[in-house]
């Protein structure tokens, strides 16, 4: 199945036990010497395909579909098949009497399935490489069943699939001694990181107490994430309950607004993320239904603004309403050093993850969005979230506690 050839990108990684593959993968393994595998390749470029009964083979290419280029592909070819994805297309023909290493200078229209839903899509190979021949195919390989509940691909559950499998490396884990140097060097945490999780009475070297404090401080990392995780479910079943149940009128002149604004952000990504890589061979409408995911009975461009601009009213409008009700507004301060403070956090960040490359003001963050009004807005999002969460926290159960 497409994405299941690994021949030409780096090897899988795989604990024995961690149950990470599908059933029966790793029980197949068990045994297998390193180096030993079901398929001999053959790189040598005096080797030609279809020839000495020599009919498997492996390409790299390109491959696009839908008008869009998806980037680059590897799969195994079988001349003598008598079913499958390339029978009865002119690439196989192409591939007879190609020698390791020879890009075809034509482009291949076939249809099958690549987004492993099992419906055939029409793609185009182009740039199409032989990179190895299989000069040997002994029986060794592993026959596995996915399971008939497989959420990564569900048209995929319950079917059968063949592996050739190749051992590269195999590791035994070893448990290194926790000490100072690892702890600072290998985790790259600093001794002031260290220092809260330290006795203020303590008598132990310094390297001790990095060694002592070290676990206090994961598990108060830990901790922190977890805090984290558990605040964003509570915050988003919140929204997503008041969502729900709030009426579905919007004031036609904040809809209007939010329409406008929802295509001005699909028309800068479309031209930021599309058209100044590819072109404009895909129209708005066709890339906003090529790349994002459609919400149900949604068909068109228009249907999806609509869409999106009801729910950002929708919240806006409940966001306010909570606000209002409970108290939680922002006060004179809180708008304008809140203000103040994310506009200079967002400049700072811009900074860093550019390394000083890109520097923007103020203005240039005002230009492309970032007013007054909205900036506010996104702090009273967060004033009420913290809010939400501190009010619903003693009604947080905790499963199999």
């Amino acid at each position: 199945f497409v994405g299941g050839s690994n021949l030409h990108t780096d090897a899988q990684r795989l604990i024995l036990g961690s149950g990470s593959f599908i059933p029966g993968f790793e029980e197949g393994l068990c045994g297998l010497s390193v180096g030993e595998t079901s398929l001999k390749l053959s790189t040598d470029d005096s080797r030609v395909l279809g020839e000495d009964g020599l009919s498997v083979g492996y390409i790299s290419c390109k491959l696009s579909y839908g008008g869009v280029m998806r980037g680059s592909f590897s799969d195994r070819v079988d001349l003598s098949a008598e079913s499958g994805r390339y029978v009865g297309s002119a690439l196989l023909e192409a591939l007879r009497g190609q020698i390791v290493g020879d890009v075809l200078p034509d482009a291949y229209t076939l249809s099958f399935d690549v987004t492993g839903d099992l419906e055939p899509e029409e793609v185009t190979l182009s740039e199409v490489k032989l990179t190895h021949i299989v000069t040997e195919e002994r029986t060794f390989c592993l026959n596995v069943t996915f399971p008939t509940s497989y959420p990564n691909s569900p048209a995929l559950a319950g079917r059968t699939a063949r592996f050739h499998v190749a051992v590269m490396k195999a590791e035994r884990p070893v448990t290194p001694e926790l000490t100072a140097a690892l702890i600072l060097d290998r985790f790259g945490v600093a001794p002031e990181q260290l220092a809260p999780f330290v006795p203020a009475d303590s008598t132990l070297t310094a390297e001790e107490q990095i060694v002592a404090a070290f676990p206090f401080f994961i598990r108060a990392g830990l901790e922190a994430e977890r805090e984290a995780e558990i605040r964003e479910a509570v915050i988003m079943a919140f929204w997503r309950r008041m969502d729900a149940i709030a009426p579905k009128a919007y004031p036609e002149a904040l809809l209007a607004e939010m329409i406008t604004e929802v295509r001005e952000q699909l028309e800068m990504e479309y031209n930021r993320d599309y058209a100044s890589q590819y072109g404009s061979s895909l129209s708005l409408e066709e890339f906003v239904l090529a790349y994002y995911t459609l919400p149900e009975g949604v068909t068109d461009l228009d249907g999806f603004i609509s869409h999106f601009a009801k729910a950002r009213v929708r919240q806006k409008m409940i966001l306010h309403y909570i606000a209002a009700a409970e108290g939680w507004e922002l006060d004179e301060r809180e708008r304008t050093e809140g203000y103040e403070t994310y506009m200079q956090e967002l400049i700072d960040w811009y900074r860093d993850y550019y390394g000083g490359m890109i520097t923007v003001t103020k203005e240039d963050l005002i230009e492309i969005g970032y007013t007054e009004e909205y900036v506010c807005e996104q702090l009273l999002f967060e004033k009420v979230d913290n809010a939400i969460f501190e009010t619903m926290r003693e009604y947080i159960v905790f499963e199999n506690e």
